[in-house]
């Protein structure tokens, strides 16, 4: 049988050591924080300001309404 010399407990144990710190950082690694969905709602809307948002809607939709609708009456 050999025998192993100190300076090979050595390198071995120094391999180990590392094998084993790898090992612990894989593990330590902290996974991707999540997004949250959708579905999560961080503040929700006044009624004012739902109302404001339905009135610049309808006010957009009247603006387009009349530029297209004047831009069709002048093609030939």
């Amino acid at each position: 049988m050999q025998e192993i010399k100190a300076d090979d407990l050595d390198i071995l144990a120094d391999i180990a050591y590392h094998q084993e710190q790898a090992m612990r950082e894989e593990m330590d690694v902290p996974s991707p924080p999540t997004k949250p969905g959708t579905s999560v709602v961080s503040e929700r809307l006044t009624t004012s300001e739902i109302a404001q948002l339905r009135q610049q809607k309808r006010t957009i939709s009247a603006y387009a309404q009349k530029v297209f609708s004047l831009r069709l009456r002048q093609r030939p």
